[in-house]
């Protein structure tokens, strides 16, 4: 099972003139309808959770990670992007990738 964690900050995407639907369409076009669960969460992140009864629910993770990554505005105002694998192990244990420090480490490689 897979998970994934978004919250976007959005003083700053006032201060950015961002429009809560342009981030609302940019996560709608990555997760989209019916192969995820989504959660909004009391901090106002949305958890969107693999569909199991998709087949393919494990590859939109890493359609959804391309689409938001390559996004210069999305990024310019997420502030937490946490993703979470379980493996399938049975014991509903999750290890946590935090994608934001991963992508800064990317940048910082070159």
């Amino acid at each position: 099972m897979q998970k994934m964690l978004v919250k976007v900050n959005k003083e700053k995407m006032k201060e950015l003139g961002i429009s809560e639907y342009y981030i609302d369409l940019t996560l709608h076009d990555a997760f989209d309808e019916g192969h995820f669960f989504v959660e909004e969460q009391e901090d106002g992140a949305i958890l969107y959770s693999g569909n199991p009864e998709y087949p393919n629910y494990l590859g939109l993770f890493g359609i959804a990670y391309s689409i938001l990554s390559d996004d210069e505005i999305f990024m310019s105002v997420c502030e937490k992007w946490i993703w979470y694998d379980n493996d399938d192990t049975g014991d509903g244990s999750f290890a946590e990738e935090d994608v934001l420090e991963v992508i800064k480490n990317d940048e910082n490689f070159d």
